[in-house]
């Protein structure tokens, strides 16, 4: 059993000078980061990744876990396990203000995993693990949609991509819709995997949506259909190089997709191949075995190491019908994580590709996720992933034969100020930029770019790249053979 879950993207907070015509005391915080898929991602401690529709991995394998009788007692015959039960009874009983029990031991649970301080233990509730379930089978009844937050709050729901085909294509929904309302209810307040669990539903039933275009409003109905999840999108590029992007490996179809596209691929007879992890956080390990091993045909893909510092060879490659053995290059970036550090370090150690980008993410440790009686999952790390040739991964991640920088996405302004007297006024230059904000009246302003939205086919399986604008893809193509220029 064995889990290699998506993780948050590092802000990129290339700090510049900010001066103000406002002669007051006021706080300014500004962080000069990326976007991708058309939506911010900021690190924060509770370890949200947003990529279209919100999931956390799960390894499809799940264990139960049933505590036997002496760690619950020894736990609760503690001082503190004596203390919390008896907070718990004064909250129920003496507390000025009703309180709901199921509440108060969620609150305890927070508190119990914040305790130990680990980023990759963290619980998942009921709603979200059953919509992560859907995605990890790699199919669901819904309309055909992808979703990002309408908000930087990652709130409400902004339609990203159309599927061709599909019944959202059908009845006229186009990217940059918002969602506003499904059968009748307002969404725009709700967290995007709210939303979701709302637009889907059993198959052949009928969902109404509403949806704002500028000033126009429109209600949609539209019978749910069968949507296969598709993270494998392919391209050929000048010279006749292949590329495939693996978005993410929380798909139990991934390695299958991955090989149905390199056969498409090589019946155009491409002469090269670049395989895109960028902004891959992480998902199945079975999926990081089945995709190295598609470029292996021999040696270890990854080792483990547990709680008693024991080490395992955990998969070794091996010749197989479906391999891909021509020239690889696979691009990654600082939010390629877990699973896809994984799969290039495999590569990269076995000496099979070069490996171009930024240094990755450093998410080295395997999760088991765990059932729990609520329907939510508890994801505990239980060993650490090392390399074929026994190198820790965690918070050190993998470092590329050739640096780049990933210069896909402009650069976006974040801005926060406080203790601005309300209502005032605020000029602030960035730049060349001159920004003017207005203080609200708690005496805080804020300002954010607004990210260019990434263009897609509206073909599950096909990509774009620009390749004018992304100098990793134009060193790939060069140590393939080809020059690419902007």
């Amino acid at each position: 059993m064995r889990l290699a879950h998506p993780t948050p993207r590092r802000p990129n907070t290339n700090g510049q000078n900010l001066n103000s015509s406002v002669k007051q005391s006021f706080f300014v915080q500004t962080h000069i980061h990326r976007s991708t898929r058309g939506v911010t991602l900021t690190t924060v401690k509770n370890r949200l990744l947003i990529f279209g529709v919100v999931a956390l991995a799960l390894c499809g394998v799940t264990a139960a876990v049933t505590l036997a009788a002496n760690p619950r007692d020894e736990a609760l015959n503690t001082p503190s396990g004596k203390a919390f039960l008896e907070t718990y009874q004064a909250l129920r009983e003496q507390y000025l203000h009703p309180t709901d029990p199921d509440k108060l031991m969620l609150g305890a649970l927070s508190g119990m995993l914040y305790a130990v301080d680990d980023p990759f233990a963290f619980y998942v509730p009921p709603i979200q693990t059953s919509s992560n379930n859907e995605n990890i089978k790699g199919g669901f009844f819904g309309i055909g949609l992808g979703l990002t937050p309408a908000t930087k709050d990652g709130l409400g729901v902004q339609v990203e991509t159309v599927f061709n085909g599909q019944p959202a294509a059908k009845a006229g929904m186009q990217a940059g819709d918002l969602i506003v309302a499904v059968n009748g209810e307002d969404v725009t307040k709700l967290p995007l995997d709210q939303a979701v669990r709302k637009i889907r539903g059993p198959k052949g039933s009928t969902v109404k949506v509403t949806i704002a275009r500028g000033v126009t409003r429109l209600n949609l109905s539209m019978i749910r259909e069968k949507i296969v999840v598709v993270n494998v999108n392919a391209a050929v590029l000048p010279g006749n190089i292949g590329y495939v992007a693996i978005s993410d490996f929380l798909n139990q179809k991934v390695t299958e997709q991955l090989q149905d596209a390199i056969r498409k691929l090589q019946t155009k007879n491409v002469k090269g191949l670049i395989l895109d992890l960028r902004n891959n956080p992480g998902g199945l390990v079975s999926m990081a075995e089945g995709v190295a091993d598609t470029f292996l045909s021999k040696g270890d893909i990854y080792v483990t190491r547990d709680r008693s510092k024991k080490v395992s060879v955990e998969y070794q490659a091996g010749a197989q019908s479906t391999d891909y053995l021509g020239p690889l290059v696979v691009l990654v970036n600082d939010s390629s994580a877990s699973a896809s550090e994984i799969v290039s370090s495999s590569l990269q150690e076995n000496g099979r590709a070069k490996i171009v980008g930024e240094k990755t993410y450093g998410k080295g440790v395997a999760d088991a996720p765990i059932n729990l009686s609520n329907g939510g999952q508890f994801d505990v790390p239980i060993v650490e992933w090392l390399t074929p040739k026994r190198n820790s991964l965690n918070r050190r991640g993998v470092t590329p034969d050739v640096l780049v920088s990933d210069t896909r996405y402009p650069k976006l302004l974040t801005l926060q100020g406080i203790n601005a007297a309300p209502g005032t006024n605020i000029e602030i230059k960035v730049g060349s930029k001159t920004l003017k904000l207005k203080a609200d009246k708690t005496g805080q302003f804020t300002y954010q770019d607004t990210p260019t939205r990434v263009k897609t086919t509206g073909q599950q399986g096909e990509a774009i790249v620009n390749v004018a604008a992304d100098a990793q893809v134009r060193k790939a193509l060069s140590l393939l053979g080809v020059v690419a220029t902007k």
